[in-house]
C-alpha cells in the first residue's frame, strides 16, 4: 500500500478507509519582500480533481499537523494546498529568538496569503473551484483574506475562527492597552504576560484545552520532538496588540459584509481558548453564513475523536454539496 507519513503513526487511517493517497511535498516561495515561506502540496491520485482546498493552519502549527486531514481532502477528490505562516513552521520568523510567536501587524501575513495564492494556488488549480479550510488564527486570516481578495475563493470553512480570544474577552482593555503599551515602549517582541519558551514537559494531554483525541494530541508535540526547528513558544506583546486589531477589524459589520462567498463556521461547544460569542456576532454580519457548534468539541475540532471530527467531516461535505461544489 502507498506509504504513510511518519508524523501520523498511531492514528486512525483516513476517511473512507484508506491512509493517504499521496505523501506531502514540500518547497519554498521567496516572497517579493525576501522573506522565505514554506508551502505543502498534496496530489490526488486521480487527474479528476473537484478542485483545491487552501488549509490554513492556526498558531504555532506546521504543515504536518494536518496530514491525516489532506488525506480526508484527497479522499474527496481534492488536491490540498498548505503553508507556514511567516513566524512558525520552517518559514522564516520575525525575530532572532525563534521560539517568540511574533508579528507587528496581521496584514503582513494577508498579504503573504495574496502572494501564495497569487503566484502558487491559482495557477496550480488550473479554473477549478477553489475551497478554503482555516483553524483558529487561520481562520481569522483566512477570513480577511476573503474580504480584501474576493474573487479568488469560492467556498469556505473554519473551524474555531481566532474572531476573538477569551483572555481578552475578560480583560480586553487591561491587556490591550498593556500590550499597546509594551509596543510603545520597543517591547514588541517581548513575552506578553504569562507567556514563554516553549516547553515539552508542560504538553501533557491531561488537562490539555485542545483535544480529547490523545493519539490526535501527540500529532503537534511529536512534530516539535522530531524537529526543534519548528517550535514556538508563547507570544509577544506585539502579537497580542496585532490580535486585538485584527479582531477588532473583522468585527466591523462593514468589513465583514465584504465577505459575500459562502461561509461554515464551526464552534467548539467547550471552548477555551477563542471566543464563541465573537464568532456567532460575525456570523450575524456575512451575507452567507452557516455557522454549527459541536457540543463536545475542544478547540482543536479536526485534531478532535472520530465522532466530532467525522460529524465536522459530514457537514462540510453537505456545505460544498449544497452550494455546487
Amino acid at each position: 500500500g502507498p506509504a504513510v507519513p511518519s508524523g501520523l503513526s498511531g492514528l486512525p487511517p483516513a476517511a473512507g478507509g484508506g491512509h493517504l493517497p499521496a505523501l506531502m511535498e514540500t518547497s519554498f516561495l521567496t516572497l517579493r519582500t525576501g522573506a522565505r515561506l514554506r508551502l505543502a502540496s498534496w496530489r490526488a491520485a486521480s487527474a479528476r480533481s473537484r478542485g483545491t482546498v487552501l488549509l490554513l493552519t492556526g498558531r504555532s502549527e506546521p504543515v504536518e499537523k494536518y496530514e491525516e486531514t489532506a488525506g480526508d481532502l484527497l479522499a474527496r477528490g481534492f488536491a490540498v494546498h498548505s503553508l507556514d505562516w511567516r513566524g512558525q513552521g520552517l518559514s522564516d520568523r520575525f525575530l532572532a529568538d525563534r521560539e517568540r510567536c511574533h508579528v507587528d501587524d496581521f496584514a503582513i501575513l494577508v498579504a503573504d496569503l495574496a502572494e501564495v495564492v497569487d503566484r502558487v494556488v491559482l495557477p496550480a488549480a488550473g479554473g477549478r473551484p477553489l475551497v478554503m479550510l482555516g483553524h483558529s488564527m487561520g481562520g481569522m486570516l483566512g477570513l480577511r483574506f476573503l474580504a480584501e481578495h474576493p474573487g479568488h475563493v469560492r467556498r469556505a470553512a473554519f473551524t474555531a475562527p481566532m474572531v476573538g480570544i477569551q483572555a481578552l474577552r475578560r480583560a480586553r482593555w487591561l491587556l490591550a492597552g498593556l500590550a499597546d503599551l509594551a509596543v510603545a515602549r520597543g517591547r514588541a517582541g517581548d513575552y506578553a504576560l504569562g507567556q514563554g519558551d516553549f516547553d515539552p514537559d508542560l504538553r501533557s494531554f491531561a488537562g490539555n484545552r485542545l483535544t480529547s483525541d490523545p493519539a490526535r494530541f501527540e500529532v503537534h508535540r511529536r512534530a516539535f520532538q522530531t524537529n526543534p526547528e519548528l517550535r514556538v513558544g508563547g507570544v509577544t506583546w506585539g502579537w497580542l496588540a496585532a490580535a486585538c486589531r485584527s479582531t477588532r477589524l473583522l468585527l466591523t459589520p462593514a468589513y465583514a459584509r465584504r465577505i459575500t462567498v459562502p461561509v461554515l463556521i464551526a464552534s467548539a461547544g467547550r471552548e477555551a481558548l477563542v471566543d464563541n460569542a465573537a464568532q456567532k456576532r460575525l456570523a450575524q454580519f456575512l451575507p452567507d453564513c452557516t455557522f454549527t457548534t459541536y457540543p463536545d468539541a475542544l478547540h482543536e475540532i479536526l485534531m478532535e475523536r472520530d465522532e466530532i471530527r467525522d460529524g465536522f467531516l459530514s457537514d462540510f461535505d453537505r456545505f460544498l454539496e449544497r452550494h455546487g461544489i
